[in-house]
């Protein structure tokens, strides 16, 4: 009995031995990406402490991106402040305190890393302090003005309606730039400010601020004026030509000027000059010059015998323009017709004229010959009047006869030599 336990156990292990020896084979799976982890996810977004600020407090902006961001701070188009923040891992953060320079209103802060911004508002409002010292625009008054003007800012500050002659003051010009207002007289500020040629059209709000230290504390003190811009309407000269008239033989060349307000050339626009005669008009492109004016030739072969009246219409592309009308007189038309006509008119001409010539003359000739045969009838009649006179009437001597026929006979010899001469011209073409 125990050995057949003893030899079963012994099978036993010997199957378990096999077993172990054969491989054993894993199902194949494919590949399967895993997600990436939060870590590497390209994440850009920004985040504000609050979205209600009042002067004095700070700003924190934190947020996370791929690489360095710029963070941009605006008022209306005012800049605050620009900057570029570098990043911690994927992370970045500013923190700015909004001091009495800065405006109040809203603001717009946008941070962008390249290929995207975002861009989210909050609102700044004035604290006590910041709205202690009285900023008084003494001027510009509310009114209108034209790009390129030079305006005026004068500013009175006072603090409890004394004067301080101490303050640090700031405006924002048209383009967002902050510029400082220097003091000139007690209590006065001033800066003379140049519209551009390119401000934005309609409404400007100039923002003053300004910045003063009492013995124990920092005050400041904002202010507002609103302007109106318009756009400027340029000045034009016509350089060339001089005088105000075109020529038919040659091109009419048109150079003219524009300027603004402050004598500063217009370099860069839409210039063309629209001309008309009678009830045609065309337009042509004005193109600048070396010297800074612009230029067109204009043809002149196909014009007509009149007025041309040229309109040059001007537009810098920033709503600012210019017209100017310029007349011209046609001068030597009838020269340019003929040229222009000459082979239709001139070899008719030359035909007529050559056809004049030959019936002039062969109507002398014709006249010379009927003179001849008049002159020969006469004095054939003369011959006979003298012989009757002596034959018949006896009415003169054989002297006088013989004188009057020696005569009569050489005027009419003569003319029978003219009459052959006649009759050979007329018949030598025959011949030929």
């Amino acid at each position: 009995m125990k050995a057949h336990i003893f030899l079963g156990l012994m099978v036993l292990c010997l199957m378990q031995l096999a077993l172990a020896d054969d491989p054993v084979i894993d199902p194949v799976v494919d590949p399967v990406d895993e997600p990436a982890s939060e870590s590497e996810a390209s994440v850009f977004d920004f985040t504000l402490n609050k979205l209600d600020f009042d002067k004095g407090e700070y700003l924190e902006v934190t947020g996370t991106a791929d690489t360095n961001v710029t963070i941009t701070i605006l008022n209306e188009g005012r800049m605050v402040f620009k900057r570029s923040v570098l990043l911690d891992g994927k992370n970045f953060a500013l923190s700015h305190k909004i001091d009495l320079l800065d405006p109040s209103g809203p603001w717009e802060i946008t941070v962008g890393d390249g290929n995207t911004q975002i861009t989210k508002e909050v609102s700044v409002s004035q604290t006590r302090e910041s709205a202690f010292l009285a900023v008084t625009f003494l001027s510009p008054t509310p009114t209108f003005f034209k790009r390129t003007d030079s305006i005026d800012i004068i500013l009175r500050i006072t603090d409890v309606g004394q004067p301080v002659d101490a303050a640090l003051v700031y405006f924002w010009g048209i383009d967002g730039g902050k510029i400082n207002i220097p003091h000139r007289d007690e209590a006065i500020y001033s800066y003379t400010y140049r519209i551009p040629e390119n401000a934005e059209l309609g409404e400007w709000g100039i923002k003053a601020v300004s910045f003063s230290r009492r013995e124990i504390a920092s005050i400041g003190g904002e202010s507002t004026i609103n302007v109106i811009i318009q756009p400027i309407q340029l000045a034009a000269k016509v350089f060339e030509p001089v005088e105000r008239d075109f020529y038919f033989d040659s091109p009419l060349n048109l150079r003219v000027g524009f300027f603004y307000a402050d004598d500063t050339t217009l370099m860069d626009g839409n210039v063309v000059a629209v001309l008309s005669q009678g009830i045609r008009s065309w337009e042509l492109p004005m193109q600048l010059d070396e010297a800074g004016y612009f230029f067109v030739s204009i043809p002149t072969s196909a014009l007509e015998n009149k007025v041309l009246n040229v309109v040059v219409k001007a537009n810098d592309g920033l709503g600012n323009s210019s017209e100017q009308f310029v007349q011209f007189e046609p001068q030597g038309y009838l020269s340019h017709f003929l040229r222009k006509n000459a082979l239709f008119i001139g070899l008719p001409l030359i035909f007529l004229i050559a056809l004049t010539v030959f019936w002039y003359k062969k109507s002398r000739v014709f006249l010379h010959k009927k003179d001849l045969l008049t002159g020969q009838k006469k004095f054939i009649s003369l011959k006979k009047k003298n012989q009757q006179n002596y034959f018949k009437n006896r009415s003169i001597s054989r002297s006088v006869f013989d004188k009057n026929e020696a005569e009569i006979d050489i005027k009419l010899r003569h003319i029978e030599l003219e009459l052959e001469k006649i009759a050979e011209q007329e018949a030598s073409p025959k011949q030929k």
